[in-house]
């Protein structure tokens, strides 16, 4: 029989094909076909500890910083090959990246290291936009984990060099983000992140150095502790634990968090009010950092070019007892580490302190062991530190005493009071309770009986202005330690209900447009709309309300415009139905409910909408408030649902000037 030598040879060429496609990983194959959807896919920083490796070194520090938040990086000529080594798989599917505006003509190809080998996974599926003179490109790969990754940039031309601006991984897989470790808990580790929408649980998996997680706990949603953060159970005292968090989705793992530093120390961290400074006394900007007890941030040298010499300064909030400091530093080289610690009485330092440590380069804090000082009432102290060989950097410093404190202070919002609990002091004969107004000149100090720990309600103060407590307590007749300054807040009931869905929000915003007037009804209180003196923000009801009060949720950094008046519409008339006034107050409030206002009284009736007018205040000054929720007190028990119709009737449009005073 004669065979068909091209027919043959064209199956035979098949089917090899077919044999070393079936032999490929899935998760390798090139698969320009497949259409990624970009929407579907979650952005993730790169994560600590990557090594970035690029053609003019391995970035480390700023650099590493720089490329990681937008700073950029670049080279002398139109090719580079930038590596990223993950510290642990990550399951990708897109990649994101900005140049500069000279780099608008470059393009790049991706490379992961599969089983070994570096296989294209690029499925050149670019999207380029230049909205701000950056150019912007995203690209599809091939999904799968990677340990490693590839980018080859080019500048198609040639007279131009590569200069990235930072870059960004995706996937589709869920992400634990925000992940960080609660302080103070004494004897329990606390970890709090965001939820992850979908997932049955959470794999915490913990262990003694980064990398090395010899221990997990599955945790589920309905193990949230109220205060939002999940407990880590069984953690020793003074040592340090690493810790990351794998959401659980449809049985399927996602990309885990960010690793974490955990440990619960037997000193004390420094109480609220605590002023921190490097190098001088008032560092403002180091208040987020220094004392915060977190120990996945560190603060030294970072702003000082990584020197190896250091002043740190800690002033206390009050005269405070000491008996030993405990340092927590960061040691990214083989280091000898000097401290010597002074304590502050009267605006004279003395030596009271002196202790070094070997160490060895490490990830993640060490928990050195205590420098005894010489036991006194200290105003201040300052720290000295030298590092022999590389730049100092710390997590924190923590102090002991072997004289009672009171601790635990808490505070309830209340109307027009906040209530104080503390932790009880033994044999306490009273205790001291000190408060001052952090925007006004209001202050006070009450002494109060031994069982005022259980709950002490400080009355007479303004709804939406915040607070500072501090508690001291008097054991046989002489002051303790007190607590640091914690701040509470006295907030308006929260009595209102939201607007009827279907309501229509709008408003004038001017001199400017300024924020979604939708965020102002959605509830969650977040900044929604600026209304300016004279500015109107307007709802429209799908049907008539029936109302007798209005209460806003909103701030005012100054007194120069905070007034408002509510109109009320019925049929083509504006009527005035009500005004009130915004209480000033500070915008960064830990809880949004204490930007709540006090309910507004509104003229009875049924309305089919409300105007919110701003206006000068006495002195004819001219500025804004920011409403962040508007909520209605409905009249005869009305809800929102309830609202069936139009019970006016047949209404025309509201043509000309309608308002009536």
């Amino acid at each position: 029989m004669k065979r068909n030598k091209g027919l043959w040879r064209s199956i035979s060429v098949f089917m090899i094909w077919a044999m070393l496609g079936s032999m490929i990983p899935a998760g390798v194959i090139h698969a320009a076909e497949q259409q990624q959807d970009f929407s579907k896919m979650d952005v993730m920083p790169i994560p600590a500890v990557t090594r970035i490796i690029t053609p003019t070194g391995e970035l480390h520090g700023d650099d590493w910083e720089r490329i990681t938040a937008g700073g950029g990086w670049d080279v002398d000529t139109n090719k580079a090959t930038m590596t990223l080594e993950f510290p642990y798989p990550l399951y990708l599917n897109g990649f994101k990246t900005f140049l500069n505006s000279g780099s608008n003509t470059t393009d790049f190809r991706l490379e992961g290291l599969v089983d070994g080998e570096w296989r294209d996974i690029d499925e050149m599926q670019s999207a380029w936009e230049d909205p701000s003179g950056y150019a912007y490109y995203m690209r599809a790969m091939t999904p799968g984990w990677y340990k490693s990754i590839r980018i080859n940039f080019f500048n198609k031309d040639p007279n131009k060099a590569v200069n990235v601006t930072t870059i960004y991984l995706m996937s589709e897989l869920s992400r634990v983000s925000n992940a960080n470790v609660l302080p103070g808990q004494n004897t329990q580790g606390a970890l709090q992140w965001d939820e992850v929408p979908g997932a049955e649980k959470y794999i915490v998996k913990y262990g003694p150095e980064f990398g090395e997680y010899t221990d997990q706990v599955e945790l589920k949603p309905s193990d949230r502790q109220p205060g939002n953060y999940f407990i880590i159970p069984g953690l020793e005292k003074d040592r340090v634990y690493h810790a990351i968090v794998v959401p659980v989705v449809n049985g399927r793992e996602g990309n885990r968090s960010v690793d974490m530093s955990i440990i619960i120390p037997s000193s004390r961290f420094f109480p609220g009010g605590t002023g921190f400074g490097i190098n001088e006394w008032d560092n403002s900007w180091l208040y987020n950092k220094m004392g915060d007890g977190n120990m996945n941030s560190t603060w030294g040298s970072m702003a000082y070019r990584y020197v190896k010499d250091l002043n740190y300064y800690i002033q206390m909030p009050s005269t405070t007892y000491m008996t030993s400091l405990q340092v927590l530093p960061a040691v990214p080289a083989d280091t000898t580490l000097t401290y010597t610690a002074y304590g502050w009485k009267d605006g004279v330092a003395t030596e009271i302190g002196h202790k070094s440590y070997d160490l060895a380069a490490r990830i993640g804090p060490y928990v050195l062991d205590p420098i005894p000082i010489t036991p006194d009432w200290y105003d201040r102290i300052s720290i000295h530190v030298n590092s022999t060989n590389t730049a100092v950097e710390t997590y924190e410093i923590l102090w002991d005493s072997d004289m009672a404190t009171v601790g635990g202070l808490w505070t309830e919002r209340g109307d027009h009071q906040v209530t104080l609990h503390w932790n009880p002091v033994p044999n306490a004969d009273y205790y001291t309770v000190t408060y001052e107004s952090v925007i006004y000149p209001v202050s006070g100090t009450m002494q109060v009986s031994a069982e005022a720990y259980k709950g002490y309600p400080v009355t007479g103060l303004v709804n939406g202005q915040e607070y500072t407590f501090r508690v001291n307590a008097s054991v046989n007749g002489q002051l303790v330690n007190p607590t640091g300054k914690v701040i509470g807040s006295a907030t308006a009931p929260n009595i209102s209900r939201a607007v009827p869905a279907g309501t229509i929000a709008s408003g004038s915003a001017e001199p400017i447009p300024a924020y979604d007037p939708y965020s102002v009804i959605d509830s969650y209180m977040t900044t929604g709309y600026s209304l300016w003196s004279g500015g109107t923000f307007g709802l429209s009801f799908p049907s008539p309300v029936s109302l007798k009060g209005v209460q806003i949720s909103s701030f005012s950094m100054a007194p120069s415009m905070h007034n408002y008046t509510i109109y009320g519409l019925q049929g083509k008339r504006w009527i005035k139905i009500g005004q009130g006034t915004i209480t000033p107050m500070y915008r960064f409030k830990s809880d949004p409910y204490d930007l709540l206002q006090d309910p507004i009284a509104v003229k009875p009736g049924k309305y089919e909408g409300i105007l919110v007018v701003g206006e000068v205040d006495q002195d004819g000054n001219w500025g804004s408030i920011d409403l962040n929720d508007i909520k209605l007190i409905y009249g005869n028990n009305q809800a929102p649902s309830s609202v069936t119709g139009d019970t006016y009737g047949q209404q025309g449009t509201v043509i000309g000037d309608t308002y009536i005073q």
